[in-house]
């Protein structure tokens, strides 16, 4: 198997986007570089409804439309603005956090865990949670 610079990006939940085509949620999936240099617009990658859609942006196609960049990837010399900022984290109320610790017999996922694991031990490990509080 060949490894390529430039490949879909790997799927993970919550990856896929909107495809700025046909417009629908998530089946949109976005090339990466693998040396992590280059960081495509959101409009690189392809769309997962290949019969009704086929929106397809190579990264040759983006760097057909933008001849410069490939001087830059070539000299190693590439420079990108800061995309993201670094923030500060954010909590949520402990208040806010204390209501949603009741009703567990109505929730799919705590019933779930009691199925797997013993009612016993989920009671336990959530007991753990008011411990722990911030």
């Amino acid at each position: 198997m060949t490894s390529h610079r430039f490949h879909l990006q790997k799927y993970v939940p919550g990856s896929k986007t909107a495809c700025p085509k046909c417009g629908r949620k998530a089946c949109f999936v976005r090339y990466v570089d693998e040396q992590g240099e280059v960081v495509f617009p959101e409009d690189v990658g392809r769309c997962d409804h290949e019969e009704s859609c086929g929106y397809h942006r190579t990264p040759r196609d983006f760097f057909n439309d933008n001849p410069g960049m490939v001087g830059q990837i070539e000299n190693q010399n590439i420079h990108y603005p800061q995309v993201a900022r670094s923030l500060a984290p954010s909590f949520i109320d402990g208040s806010i956090v204390a209501k949603t610790q009741c009703g567990y017999g109505r929730n799919p996922l705590y019933r779930y865990f009691c199925s797997v694991f013993g009612k016993e031990e989920i009671d336990r490990l959530f007991s753990l949670q008011d411990k722990y509080m911030i």
